[in-house]
């Protein structure tokens, strides 16, 4: 970073000089590094270290994920999903053929029987958010996960990392729990857990929130907030009021997050700031 800083030219400003430098990264670390000498910071300014061991924080073993392709393959996949989840009730009944269908479920987003909702986050997506959170000092710890789908970042998760999750697809929610017994999904809106729940309690947060102008019902059982009509807006205000001071919050997000205008936009990008 320092020979792309001091070779700038003469007639490269500061900021071209920055901008040289961020596109010739080739690994997030690099990315770290010079945004960290751009904003003169460190992880370890906001009370996070980095890990000692990067490398050896993940299961290796894991599988998770589709592994076919086109409708009829997902369709068919997701019928068999149902059929497992119906019949099975503790995660000990589950056979190896069972954990290989219920890893590959896919929702319903792009199906026949459609679902805008059920458009999970692909696992190479899981991995890079969990990256984000290591570089940045993140080891384990208790983590929230507001709308967590069929488990995929329960699946890409650092060993010793707990997830606290709610996702309001009850055949989502179930296979995620049967999968991974150790963490708490719940089969509720996040509103529930977001009243329930005190602030300042997790130690970070990962997740792909849900994004539109229409939350419906579960609005309600959030009172103080039911006026937020923007789903995402709601969740990152939510998410950040739960993680503790300190902590790290990485979300998967909607552009509009940095680029929508209008003044209800610009309400909600102050209140992040006083917020994180």
């Amino acid at each position: 970073m320092k020979s792309v800083l001091e070779d700038a030219g003469p007639q490269d400003s500061v900021l071209q000089a920055w901008l040289k430098a961020i596109e010739s990264t080739q690994t997030f670390r690099e990315m770290v590094n010079i945004l960290s000498e751009i904003f003169k910071v460190k992880p370890s300014d906001v009370g996070q270290d980095p890990p000692d061991n990067p490398t050896e924080y993940r299961d290796e073993d894991s599988d998770f994920g589709l592994r076919v392709r086109g409708k009829k393959a997902r369709e068919d996949l997701n019928r068999r999903a149902r059929e497992i989840i119906d019949r099975v009730r503790e995660p000990s009944e589950l056979s190896d053929e069972d954990r290989e269908v219920l890893r590959q479920y896919s929702g319903r987003g792009g199906l026949t029987e459609n679902s805008q909702f059920e458009y999970y986050t692909p696992v190479p997506v899981a991995d890079g958010v969990w990256d984000a959170l290591r570089e940045n000092g993140f080891v384990n710890g208790n983590v929230l996960e507001p709308s967590a789908g069929a488990g995929v970042f329960s699946a890409t998760k650092p060993r010793g990392c707990i997830i606290t999750g709610t996702e309001i697809d009850p055949v989502a929610s179930r296979v995620n729990q049967l999968l991974h017994p150790e963490d708490t999904i719940f089969t509720q809106g996040f509103e529930r857990l977001a009243v329930d729940v005190p602030d300042d309690t997790y130690d970070a947060v990962v997740g792909n929130v849900p994004f539109g102008g229409a939350r419906g019902a579960t609005a309600h059982d959030d009172p103080a907030h039911k006026n937020e009509k923007r789903i995402e807006r709601y969740f990152i205000l939510r998410t950040i009021d739960k993680v503790k001071p300190g902590g790290l919050i990485c979300l998967v997000v909607p552009i509009n997050i940095v680029g929508a205008k209008g003044k209800q936009w610009e309400q909600f990008r102050i209140a992040v700031s006083k917020k994180a």
